[in-house]
């Protein structure tokens, strides 16, 4: 045998000591001849095992499976499970036990990871939110954990541990879905279901949500014998849910009513400026002196920028709405930059800033494209190139970057010696009516 026999006196010193001892505890057997059992433990130890120990033995009473931890000889705890029956002389005179000592070391290192495992399981249950249960389709009896109990608001003494009883903590207006679900799952012969609905706790009367996911365990036959599922409280995750549909919803309608005030202002806008321009246009074929045609210029160049900028304030909008549409037509990319350089000719002469345009002759002459749009995001750019430049040159470039059987990549820069834009804003440059104000030049950039 593996096990540790033993005698020790009314005293608890040994009196006869097996071989297993060298194979338990490292000792020989002569060794731990007249030695104390309690010396084989550590001070702790020795006060534990006494209080069970001291009892039994004043009374003369055999023992079993007493766990009391020795220490090794070479240093290290072994858990040890000791019984004993008590020992008579001829004359009843006690004289101490025998008995026999089993290493149950791994066995308590198996037991305290299962503890602490299912310590660990508890606790993620708890952190959770999640129950279980299981319910007996014959007897109607159902079994829940103590986090079911605690997510329902219930103490185990306080619920009948039924399925009706259940549907009892179930809000009134989720019953009938529960209900169906529940008995349309067994009806139909599914492997099981899962829904979403409300609780009322019965400890506090607050409305929670839960999700349940439950599996039918079926007998040798294939009938339906167990339900087996979880619940989690999912009363936060609803929560945010509701809250950001509510918060979409809201940015939803005030993006609608953003797009509708856009489209009203500029429509209101629009009106008198086609008027404004329309009087220009027909004033430049008048008899004007030189002072008044100056005059007019600023006035047509004024109802231009207007014009765009209400273009630019609708596109915004119809962006916002995904209603933005991509025209294809054809486009003379020359002479839509030559067009766009003659409406700045004036300010750039004014300046007296050098103007260039370069296009490289591998540039397809025609291209199909939306020539609005082209036309919107290099007017921005001239525009900025001629306000933030006080001397010096502004030239439009365009090349080829690849091309392939029915699509070429352009590349179309537009360059100036103005005072730039510092790399600590760069990302801005984007957004929607950003500007960056330059102290140096005391100037808004955008």
């Amino acid at each position: 045998s593996q096990d540790w026999f033993w005698e020790f006196d009314e005293n608890a010193n040994f009196t006869y000591v097996s071989p297993g001892i060298t194979d338990l505890l490292g000792y020989e057997p002569e060794e731990l001849i007249g030695v104390n059992a309690f010396d084989l433990m550590d001070a702790d130890e020795v006060q534990r095992v006494r209080s069970h120990f001291d009892p039994i033995a004043k009374k003369y009473l055999p023992f079993k499976n007493l766990e009391n931890t020795n220490i090794h000889k070479d240093g290290y705890k072994v858990v040890i499970e000791s019984s004993g029956t008590p020992i008579f002389d001829k004359a009843g005179r006690f004289r101490g036990y025998r008995g026999i000592d089993r290493d149950i070391t791994e066995r308590k290192a198996t037991e305290e990871a299962l503890r602490q495992s299912q310590a660990n399981l508890y606790e993620t249950k708890h952190m959770a939110k999640l129950g279980s249960w299981h319910l007996d389709i014959e007897s109607n009896r159902l079994t829940w954990s103590d986090e079911t109990y605690r997510i329902f608001g219930l103490k185990p003494q306080t619920f009948d541990a039924t399925y009706e009883a259940f549907l009892d903590t179930v809000h009134p207006d989720d019953r009938a879905l529960v209900d169906d679900t529940y008995s349309g799952s067994l009806r139909n012969g599914q492997t099981g279901y899962e829904v979403e609905h409300r609780i009322i706790r019965k400890d506090t009367g607050e409305v929670r949500y839960v999700h349940e996911k439950c599996r039918h365990d079926r007998d040798a036959s294939g009938a339906i014998v167990r339900s087996i599922g979880m619940v989690q409280d999912i009363t936060e995750r609803k929560v945010s849910e509701v809250a950001l549909l509510a918060a979409t919803q809201a940015a939803e309608a005030a993006n609608r009513a953003k797009s509708l005030f856009l489209a009203k202002v500029s429509h209101e806008i629009r009106t008198p400026l086609t008027t404004i321009v329309g009087f220009g246009e027909l004033l430049e074929d008048a008899e004007l002196t030189s002072e008044h045609r100056k005059y007019l210029a600023a006035i047509n160049a004024a109802s231009n920028t207007l014009s765009l900028l209400i273009n630019d304030i609708l596109d915004l909008s119809k962006m916002d709405a995904g209603e933005l549409v991509i025209r294809k037509e054809d486009v003379h990319l020359r002479k839509l930059i030559d067009k766009l350089a003659k409406s700045q000719e004036q300010q750039i002469a004014k300046q007296n800033l050098s103007f260039n345009v370069s296009i490289n002759s591998d540039v397809p002459g025609l291209l199909v494209g939306d020539p609005l749009r082209i036309q919107q995001v290099l007017l921005n750019l001239l525009g900025n190139a001629i306000k933030f430049t006080d001397q010096g040159a502004i030239s439009i470039d365009v090349s080829v970057v690849e091309e392939g059987a029915f699509r070429v990549l352009l590349d179309i820069s537009v360059t100036d010696t103005g005072i730039g834009i510092a790399a600590e804003v760069h990302e801005w440059i984007f957004e929607p009516f950003v500007q960056v104000f330059d102290a140096k030049s005391r100037h808004y950039i955008g």
